[in-house]
């Protein structure tokens, strides 16, 4: 259950009661969850109530526990105490899912009765979704880290310690660089430049033991996707020592116009694994509007994060491997391990080369990076992935090789 804070600031331009004498009014609030059948009741709360006043100020908050914003629906009744029966002066209805709702307090002022011959009745009010989180190793971060950080504390507070964490690293071996020796310049790129890097990324998925988050503009292809299912041979072998399945996620942006065959790439991604393989795979691709991940991220078991520029597809087999040669970098770090599911990146802001130097400030402490990845995550878990179609919302498209519900 995460927590929804109601703040009552004030009401405005109520009418008289029934009676004709100024009001006294006080606001009662309810929560349902609006389903097919029958609503789920939340909860009712009601605030204190104000002696004579046509413009009341409130300053009260009200907390409710819920599971989720959707379908969720805030009714406000603004009501006039009096003898017998308490007379209704207002009401508005809000609809939370509409909000774009988190730890950050988000004004919300709706009207609650239209009058004829004065100016309408308004209730001013503040509402959050979770409570702000802090997390101890969140120190000595670079501007990127530090923004990231606040986006995630604030916006999605209810999934620190299961979806992400802030841990820190140091860098293994040298940048891998597509052609190798493309920073700080090299005079010719001969034929097979930068063959050996889909098998540096293969690599570092195949060390999988228990989990492994894989995101990239675009699915595999070529010699990239030939990496990945050798990978997932290799993980098969070691898993089926476990009792646990390892579960591998893998995201990717579904672009405009180009969208992404998810259950075709679990289908070829599997090709060669065995029916009993113990291995639970999950294919997605995420946009939002003309946003979608461009993210480029292998993280293995909470240890190992190789991240930078190179994404894994998009016919960058030909970019990257053979045709004109795509400078670009990537880093391995080796991380402090972590327990909870994460997604982190590190990355030039300005776009240009990552040299030696820069990485050592960069990766001293890493740079969460503050992108459309962390919700689109953040939806995935929520939601519980299945292999339905389009979520409408968000654009999203799931495909996966084991049981419909993720595990938390």
């Amino acid at each position: 259950m995460t927590i929804l804070t109601v703040h009552l600031s004030h009401v405005t331009n109520l009418s008289a009661g029934a009676s004709f004498d100024e009001a006294d009014p006080y606001v009662k609030f309810e929560i349902e969850q609006d389903k097919v059948l029958f609503d789920k009741d939340f909860g009712e709360m009601v605030s204190s109530k104000k002696k004579n006043e046509q413009n009341p100020v409130y300053s009260e908050d009200f907390k409710f526990e819920i599971p989720t914003l959707e379908s969720m629906e805030l009714t406000c009744t603004v009501m006039d105490d009096d003898f017998g029966l308490d007379d209704k002066l207002g009401r508005c209805k809000i609809k939370l899912d509409d909000l774009d709702l988190s730890a950050e307090p988000l004004e919300v002022r709706k009207k609650v009765d239209d009058n004829r011959f004065s100016p309408d009745s308004w209730i001013l009010l503040k509402l959050t979704w979770g409570e702000p989180t802090e997390d101890a190793d969140a120190t000595n971060l670079s501007h990127v880290g530090a923004a990231a950080y606040e986006c995630l504390r604030i916006e999605h507070p209810e999934h620190h310690g299961r979806l992400w964490n802030v841990t820190s690293g140091r860098v293994v071996g040298e940048l891998h660089q597509t052609p190798r020796g493309a920073w700080p310049g090299m005079p010719t790129h001969p034929e097979g430049h930068s063959d050996y890097f889909p098998e540096v990324m293969g690599d570092i998925l195949s060390r999988t033991t228990i989990w492994a988050d894989v995101l990239s503009l675009g699915p595999p292809d070529g010699r990239f996707m030939t990496s990945f299912k050798n990978a997932l041979v290799t993980i098969a072998e070691s898993a089926g020592e476990r009792e646990e399945p390892v579960v591998i996620r893998m995201m990717f942006g579904n672009i405009v116009g180009m969208p992404t065959n998810c259950n075709g790439v679990r289908d070829e991604l599997t090709a060669d694994l065995p029916e009993d393989a113990n291995i639970h795979l999950w294919v997605g691709a995420w946009r939002r509007g003309v946003s979608w991940n461009h993210a480029k991220i292998i993280a293995v078991d909470g240890k190992y994060l190789h991240t930078g520029g190179h994404n894994v597809s998009f016919l960058l087999d030909q970019r990257y491997l053979h045709c004109i040669p795509h400078s670009n970098e990537i880093i391995l770090v080796d991380m402090r391990p972590v327990e909870s599911w994460y997604v982190r990146s590190t990355y030039n802001r300005c776009g240009t080369p990552i040299t030696s130097r820069t990485n050592r400030s960069m990766i001293s402490r890493l740079s969460l990076r503050a992108n459309a990845l962390v919700m689109a995550i953040s939806l995935l878990i929520d939601n519980g992935i299945t292999s339905n179609p389009i979520k409408k919302r968000f654009g999203v498209r799931l495909a996966a090789k084991c049981p419909t519900t993720f595990p938390r």
